[in-house]
């Protein structure tokens, strides 16, 4: 097939090489691993905002995504074909799976005797020794509280058990609008309660059980590390990647500024959290929407903050991680300033993300191991 250059100019690549009908939200992994002065004329000329150079393989993914003519603005499809979209287009583009020690299939157990969550526990090759209890991170995937489980979040979940050499439980919350506000924050809370109880069985240190989560994910991440910091064994740290915390207030200068074309766009927030909280009649500054309404941050986990600088959920992710700060807490705030939301998603295909969740994964570590 022939791809034609913004300048005009045409390049030839088999159709093996490209699957023009899965190159929508991910791009074929063989364009991505071109030598970079072939993805450079592919992609245009360097794209620069707000101080920062978008970096060349997110640059790809986005040129390929508008060239296809599949941006597939999630308000404008239904939930349910987002969900099954979604969860094709990411496990496809995942790779083959990354070897770890043992992977298995849980059930949480709920207090309604008719419910139990999904979920898939992680346990690192290293253990040593092997008879002591292991710290473990419990794990929220993203996906705007409307689509993502634990396949669309396998890849990432591996590095962080390999790379970080830690226990990690994904975990599915019910999904909106099937179940709306406050369905996810509940199962997110109940999951981690469940993991404090299970901790034996587990072979997990319930002092050393961390929260984390992207996007929607990290959004239930910070509300669960808020409701459990006064139980009697709360969070040990919590992991706050690309964290959506703030619904109320629309002004922040990254939602101006990325608003559209940096593959999250600012009318899919506002259909994301529609889906959540319509017809609820939750305040949007109520804390388990938006975290960063608690009247209180004092004496919380220690926070490590992730944000990625070309995201309309920069800010809002940074003015927390800043609150947090003030509030007495130990944060540690990274901004990946070439890299766009969603980057977590994109490891399967793109060096660039790959390598910032493993340099995510190292930083994670001391959180995590109890000497941050």
């Amino acid at each position: 097939m022939f791809l034609l250059h913004p300048w005009g100019e045409s390049f030839y690549f088999p159709r093996c090489m490209i699957d023009i009908d899965k190159a929508g939200f991910h791009v074929g992994r063989a364009v991505l691993s071109l030598p970079k002065r072939w993805k450079r004329r592919i992609a245009g000329p360097e794209v620069h905002k707000d101080g920062a150079a978008l970096d060349l393989d997110m640059q790809l993914v986005l040129t390929l995504r508008d060239r296809v003519k599949r941006k597939a603005e999630s308000h404008r499809q239904s939930p349910a074909v987002l969900r099954a979209r979604m969860h094709h287009e990411i496990v496809e583009s995942s790779g083959p799976a990354l070897p770890v020690g043992v992977v298995r299939d849980v059930q949480i157990r709920l207090e309604d005797p008719e419910r139990s969550l999904s979920a898939r526990h992680y346990i690192p090759a290293k253990t040593t020794p092997s008879t002591d209890p292991r710290p473990l991170l419990v794990y929220y995937h993203g996906g705007g509280m409307v689509f993502g489980d634990v396949d669309t979040h396998d890849r990432a979940c591996r590095i962080f058990c390999a790379t970080a050499n830690v226990d990690v439980l994904s975990v599915e919350y019910r999904l909106a609008p099937d179940a709306k506000f406050p369905a996810a924050a509940d199962d997110a809370r109940a999951a981690f309660q469940w993991a404090v109880a299970e901790a034996e069985r587990l072979g997990v240190d319930p002092t050393k059980i961390s929260v984390a989560g992207d996007s929607a994910g990290g959004n239930l991440a910070a509300v669960v590390a808020q409701q459990a910091a006064a139980d009697r064994v709360p969070p040990a740290a919590q992991i706050l990647i690309y964290p959506a915390v703030d619904r109320a207030k629309h002004d922040y200068g990254s939602l101006e500024l990325f608003a559209e074309n940096f593959l999250l766009t600012r009318a899919e927030i506002g259909w994301y959290h529609e889906q959540y909280t319509a017809g609820t009649g939750v305040d949007d500054r109520d804390p388990r929407v938006s975290p960063m309404y608690a009247p209180s941050l004092e004496k919380l986990p220690a926070a490590l903050v992730i944000t990625a600088g070309f995201d309309p959920l920069r800010d809002e992710g940074e003015a927390y991680a800043n609150r947090l700060r003030d509030a007495g807490n130990h944060v540690v705030l990274h901004r990946f300033g070439g890299l766009i939301h969603g980057f977590l998603n994109l490891v399967g295909i793109s060096k660039s993300a790959e390598a910032a969740v493993e340099d995510l994964a190292r930083r994670m570590v001391p959180f995590l191991h109890g000497h941050s």
